[in-house]
């Protein structure tokens, strides 16, 4: 059996574990139409769709593999730069860099403020995956948390942390 296989089916559990637990969370006479749990069961419904996505696509690959002769992907040879068992771990280094960023930016945001958090979120991002020109990099995150900022306060009236910047808005 296939790692997109057993990846998929795992998703697949997760995705209608965590559907069911979103319906699950109260609605209170406060809430909107969409009410406390709509975003949480969207997320979960897309996660379901991905991976019934994974599985086809693993299961129809096997299956064309299997009429052309060609190896199925749980028999695929691996290519020398591909990462594997032998590559002592690094294959997850850049996950792990990636949820650093986010514990960095959830352990601050409500010190600095939903724009600067942001804003240091994207910048880090963008540097970690390659960004080299500083004025670039400043510039898009600067204006993505700007524009994230906006969105979320004023088009989605959904109040972000000010921090220390807490009497100008938000």
């Amino acid at each position: 059996m296939s790692r997109d296989l057993i990846c998929g089916v795992v998703m697949l559990v997760l995705a209608v574990a965590y559907t069911l637990a979103a319906a699950a969370i109260p609605v209170s006479r406060l809430a909107d139409s969409v009410g406390p749990g709509g975003l949480p069961q969207a997320y979960g419904l897309v996660l379901g769709g991905l991976s019934v996505l994974l599985i086809a696509r693993t299961l129809l690959a096997g299956r064309n593999a299997a009429v052309d002769g060609a190896p199925r992907p749980s028999e695929a040879v691996e290519e020398p730069g591909d990462a594997g068992p032998e590559d002592g771990g690094r294959a997850f280094l850049p996950a792990l860099v990636m949820l650093a960023i986010g514990a960095v930016y959830l352990a601050v945001v409500s010190w600095v403020g939903y724009p600067v958090a942001i804003a240091l979120l994207v910048g880090a991002t963008i540097v970690f995956r390659g960004g080299r020109r500083p004025a670039a990099v400043a510039a898009i995150a600067i204006g993505a948390g700007a524009v994230l900022w906006l969105v979320f306060v004023y088009i989605l009236q959904i109040p972000q942390p000010m921090g220390v910047f807490t009497g100008l808005g938000g």
